[in-house]
């Protein structure tokens, strides 16, 4: 059996189109804990943007705005 271009090219493009669409519309992943204890003071923080880029990029001490402006 001999597969065309044309179809080997309609099948990768539907595959990338499906991983894209996936992509965008599956949610990020979320620390378990709204909260955190910041490394440099000790307060207990909500997580920010900031924290949750860093908890998604295996980060392990996180900082309060204040501290992190420091």
């Amino acid at each position: 059996m001999q597969v065309s271009p044309e179809t080997i090219f309609g099948i990768l493009t539907i595959a990338v189109a499906v991983w894209g669409i996936g992509t965008y519309l599956w949610p990020k992943s979320r620390p378990l804990e709204s909260f955190f204890r910041c490394a440099g003071c000790k307060t207990v923080t909500r997580h920010s943007e900031r924290t949750v880029e860093a908890w998604r990029r295996k980060k392990t001490r996180f900082y309060c705005p204040t501290c992190h402006s420091r």
